[in-house]
Parts: C-alpha cells; structure tokens; sequence
C-alpha cells in the first residue's frame, strides 16, 4: 500500500512539474505580454534535435475579416545540423479563434503560438541526414612504396608516367602526360620493382568541402524614397534605420562575403508602426555550420511633404482648363493687357510656397510661370505661354484704305488731263 501512494505522489510530481516548464499559449494579451513570450533568434543544436519555437501573433479585425500576421521582426530559427527545410508541426495555436469574419473594424488584438520544429527531419517527415565529404584514395601498387603528401602551391594537378627501359644496345623513352584543372591534395606514390624498369605515377584525388564563411559585406536600405547604406562593421550587430511613418515595406539588400551564403531577412515587410519595430537578418554558411545575426532597430520620422502641385489656378477675364499635374499652357489674350490677375490655390497651403515670375510687360510668346515649392523643397512650375491677338487684319484693311484712295485720286487726276487735251485739240 505505501509503495501505491510512493508511485501515485510520483507521477504527481512529474505532471506537475512539466506543467510548470511547459509554455501555455494566450490570445487577446498585450503587446508587451506578447513580446516577452517570443523567443528570438534560436540555433537549434545537433544535441537538441528539436524544439518548441514561440511565436507572437498580431491579429487586426478589417473589411475582409481577421487577419493573423506574424510579428517577424522577433522569429528567426537555424538548425546547426544544415537542414534548411526541417519538419515543422503546430503544436498549440492561441491565436486559432481569430478567423474569419469580424465586426469592430480597425481592432488589434495579439496572441502567441508555439511550432514544433524538428532539424531531425526534412519538410516532408523524412529522416534527414547530413552531408559527408567523399574521399578517394590512390591505387598503389604490391611493391616497395614510397609514400609522399603533399599540398601544391599551384592550382594546377598534372598526372605523369615516365617509363625507361635498358637492353643490351637500346634504349627506349616512353613518356605520357596529361594536366587538368583542381583544387584538391596532391599524393605522390613512388613504385620501384626488381626489374630494370622504373616507374613513377602522380595521382591526385579531389574532395568539394563547403564553406563556414558567414561574414557580412555591405547592407543597404530602402524605405521606398530614401536610400540609407548602413555603415555596416563587423563588430557590430545592432543599428538603428529611420524608417518614415506610412511605409509598411522596406527593401534590404545584403552582400556577403560568400556568395553561397544563405541570408534570411524578417520583419521588413507588413510591418505596424508598433513600438519596438526590428529587422532582423541572419546569414547562414553554405556548410550550415556558422551564422551571423544583424538587429536593425526601427526609428520611425515623419517625412515632409513632396507634393509642389496647385489645387486650382484661375486668370481674370480669361479661361484656362486646369489639372493640377499640367504643368504647360497656351493662354491668347488682348494686345493691350500687359499684365495678368492670376490666382493661384495650393494643394496644401500649410506646408507649401508660391512665386509668379514673368507676370509683366507681356508680349507675344511671353512666359509666365508659378513656382510651387513642397515641405521638402521639391519645385513644379506651372508654365503659361502668352499669346497675343494679331494686326494683320487692322494692317490689310489699311493698306486696302490707302489702295482706294490712290485708286480715285488716279481716277480724277485721269480724268482732269483727258479733259485738258481735247481743250487744245478743238482750239
């Protein structure tokens, strides 16, 4: 009976205690509560096999329904043993009630969810197995060997057999020789037989190992407008990057030292604006066996306005058909207007200037331009090109006037002198 109650109080024991150690996911908890939950970036070591990784969840209640976004900027996870794909389940899910439809739109909630991830097995369940380095080892020969290792300080591997054989009153030279290309170990083996006969064979054997190189090169940014190119050192693991408010995307462009390097980056896209914003990137060597975490802190600015364009533009007595991305017009007016009552209205009064320029002692082909100059100094002008009524009219009728009138004084003064001759004629 005692040793009952012993075994009863014993599993007791266990249960409790893997309560205790066992992490409870939650749904409907704060941001901060949210955060400390999350595990960050995590190598899973060959002796761990597997591990329970933990996620914080950010669910908003929009037009479409719910949607569940992961907070990337705090997830990140490596297998030590190379397995780029392992087998991933999930395991406890607090975030499982926010799915489809919602009513109060705008809502965020968050929640946290756990994902077993086994480095054990390949995506698909299977075992996965590490990759082994083939080797290859030369023929020898069953005769006295010398043998000889050694690493060449060329990249080139040359194979040569030189056979020299001695008869009485001949002798005869047989040589072979063959190069190729490799970066392997060289082994030099060195046969020599009873006979008269010498030879002496170079073999070499080519092995491929993969990289342990996670060192970072250069990292850039860009918000969609601003170019940043971090000062990247590789002694430092954190920056901060501004980042201005409104944009939810950020291209970060990585450059490693290995070109064969595996570079993951979170937390740069979907992003909310929540305090405590980061972009993590994480550089993994070819052989699996290095990595190289960078934490980029996001400092969120507010940008200045780039818009420069007029919401309206009208002209006393005249007419101008108006968009405020046209930025050339024609405007025909009286000859005798020298000047113009131009009315400019900005786009955003309060954070724009205006400049009308040209605007005198106008003529035919005369210019007048508004400058609007944004927040951000960024400049449109605004173009009129003045056109004036023409004379050519007041000049033909002129000119026809000055015909008429020559015309008759002609006429009369034709006239005048047939007169005068048939006067002398009769006399």
């Amino acid at each position: 009976m005692k040793k009952l109650k012993y075994i009863l109080v014993f599993i007791l024991l266990i249960c409790f205690i893997s309560n205790v150690n066992a992490a409870t996911v939650s749904s409907n908890i704060d941001y901060s509560s949210c955060i400390k939950f999350a595990d960050g970036y995590k190598s899973i070591s060959r002796a761990e096999g597997a591990y329970d990784y933990k996620y914080c969840m950010r669910a908003v209640c929009n037009s479409s329904g719910w949607n569940v976004s992961n907070m990337t900027s705090l997830s990140g996870y490596v297998c030590a043993n190379g397995n780029k794909n392992p087998y991933t389940s999930m395991t406890n899910d607090g975030c499982a009630s926010y799915k489809g439809s919602c009513s109060n739109t705008g809502t965020a909630l968050y929640c946290t969810r756990i994902k077993r991830v086994d480095c054990t097995k390949k995506s698909d369940g299977s075992a996965y197995t590490e990759p082994t380095q083939a080797t290859q080892k030369p023929t020898e020969r069953p005769t006295q060997t010398q043998t000889q290792t050694q690493k060449p300080t060329q990249t080139q591997t040359q194979t040569q057999t030189q056979t020299k054989k001695t008869t009485e009153n001949t002798t005869k030279i047989i040589i072979s020789k063959t190069s190729k290309q490799s970066s392997s170990k060289t082994t030099k083996t060195r046969s020599t037989a009873s006979s008269s006969a010498t030879t002496e064979t170079t073999t070499e054997s080519t092995t491929t190992t993969a990289s342990s190189n996670a060192n970072i090169k250069t990292i850039k940014i860009n918000d969609g407008k601003k170019d940043i190119n971090l000062k990247y050192r590789p002694d430092k693991d954190t920056y901060n990057v501004q980042v201005a408010y409104g944009e939810k995307n950020v291209k970060v462009i990585v450059e490693t030292e290995d070109k064969n390097a595996n570079v993951e980056i979170t937390g740069n896209t979907d992003m909310t604006e929540e305090p405590g914003e980061v972009i993590k990137i994480v550089v993994t060597a070819p052989a699996g066996d290095a990595s190289k975490v960078v934490t980029l802190n996001v400092v969120r600015y507010q940008r200045k306005s780039d818009n420069c364009n007029l919401n309206k533009l009208t002209i006393e007595k005249y007419s101008l058909d108006f968009t405020k991305r046209t930025y050339e017009y024609k405007l025909k007016i009286a000859r005798e207007d020298k000047e113009l009552e131009i009315k400019p209205e900005l786009d955003e009064p309060e954070k724009q200037t205006y400049e009308i320029i040209g605007n005198s002692k106008l003529k035919n082909k005369s210019k007048v331009t508004i400058k609007v100059t944004a927040e951000d100094e960024t400049v449109c002008n605004y173009v009129i090109t003045i056109k004036k009524s023409s004379r050519v009219i007041v000049y033909v009728l002129i000119i026809l006037g000055l015909v008429g009138i020559l015309a008759i004084v002609v006429y009369f003064l034709m006239r005048f002198l047939r007169k005068g001759h048939g006067l002398y004629k009769y006399e």
